[in-house]
C-alpha cells in the first residue's frame, strides 16, 4: 500500500487515498519516515543492517564458498552474539537480491526448512524452485522426501 500512495501520490495526495484504503495518513507518514531515516528503524532491523555488512564480509573472505552454518560460526568466533537461524534468513536475503530467486536458492532454503522441521514452508520453496525448473531432480527428490517426512512426524491432535 506505502508502494502504491507513493505512486499516486502526486496526482490526488496522500489523505484522499487513504480514505480510500485502509491505511492511516500517519501511518503512511511514519513508514516514511522510517525509510529517510535509519534511526526510526526497529532493534531488529538495525542489527540486521549491521549484520548484513559482516555476512556479507564473512562470505568473501573465505572465497564465497562458506555455507550459512560455517558463516555463523565464522561470526561466533569473531564475537557476534547471533542465532544461526538469522544469519541464514540474512544470508537467503542476499543471495536472492544479488541472483533472483533461482532454483538452486529456493531448493536451499526449502531444505533448511525441512531440517528445521517446518514442512509448509519447506514445501512452498521446492514447489516454487520445481516451478522455475521441473527437470532438476534434485528439487523432484527433496519433494520425495518431504512427503515421507510428513508422514513419519507424529502429529498430535490440535498441533495443526
Amino acid at each position: 500500500m506505502i508502494a502504491f500512495i507513493d505512486d499516486h501520490r502526486e496526482a490526488y495526495g496522500v489523505e484522499p487515498i487513504c480514505r480510500v484504503l485502509p491505511i492511516a495518513p500517519s501511518t503512511y507518514y511514519a513508514h516514511v519516515a522510517k525509510r529517510c531515516d535509519p534511526s526510526r528503524w526497529s532493534a531488529r532491523a538495525q542489527r540486521d543492517k549491521l549484520l548484513e555488512v559482516e555476512i556479507r564480509r564473512v562470505f568473501k573472505e573465505n572465497f564465497r564458498v562458506y555455507g550459512v552454518r560455517k558463516m555463523w560460526r565464522q561470526l561466533k568466533r569473531e564475537g557476534f552474539d547471533v542465532a544461526r537461524c538469522t544469519v541464514e534468513r540474512l544470508a537467503y536475503a542476499q543471495a536472492i537480491s544479488l541472483g533472483g530467486e533461482s532454483f538452486q536458492i529456493l531448493n536451499n532454503q526449502g531444505y533448511s526448512y525441512l531440517l528445521r522441521g517446518d514442512f509448509d514452508n519447506a514445501r512452498a520453496k521446492f514447489l516454487k524452485a520445481y516451478e522455475i525448473d521441473p527437470t532438476d531432480p534434485t528439487v523432484k527428490n527433496n519433494l520425495v522426501l518431504l512427503s515421507t517426512s510428513w508422514r513419519k512426524v507424529e502429529r498430535y491432535p490440535g498441533a495443526y
